[in-house]
């Protein structure tokens, strides 16, 4: 216990002690916000860090487009010869297909609408 308390005195014993505690509060406090300048920054080191996760979202993107698209034609096509399973079909594509499909589309393309809108 003496030691901390100690540890503690130590802190404010003299003025370059003080000068100490001042400069780690203003670099925390320095590190917590940022400038416009330094937002860029992290934002060009996120887009180059992320880059190589664009071709598997769009391949995820594709994928599901794809599942989604074949089995609403193949819908159609049941329902044009009054196929006994459409309704089956309907239940898999609402119950199954629309919510990943929604969530992965929204996913890929809400990003670059968002930035549109904002301009």
């Amino acid at each position: 216990m003496m030691g901390i308390w100690s540890g503690v005195k130590g802190l404010f014993a003299g003025p370059e002690s003080a000068g100490k505690v001042l400069d780690a509060t203003v670099n925390t406090v320095d590190a917590v916000w940022f400038t416009n300048e330094e937002k860029s920054r992290w934002y060009l080191k996120y887009l180059e860090a992320t880059q190589p996760q664009n071709r598997a979202r769009r391949l995820i993107a594709f994928l599901v487009t794809l599942v989604w698209a074949l089995l609403v034609l193949f819908i159609a096509a049941a329902m044009a010869f009054k196929a006994p399973f459409v309704a089956d079909l309907k239940g898999l594509l609402v119950d199954v297909v629309v919510q990943p499909y929604s969530i992965i589309i929204g996913f890929y393309f809400v990003k670059s609408w968002v930035s549109e809108v904002k301009r």
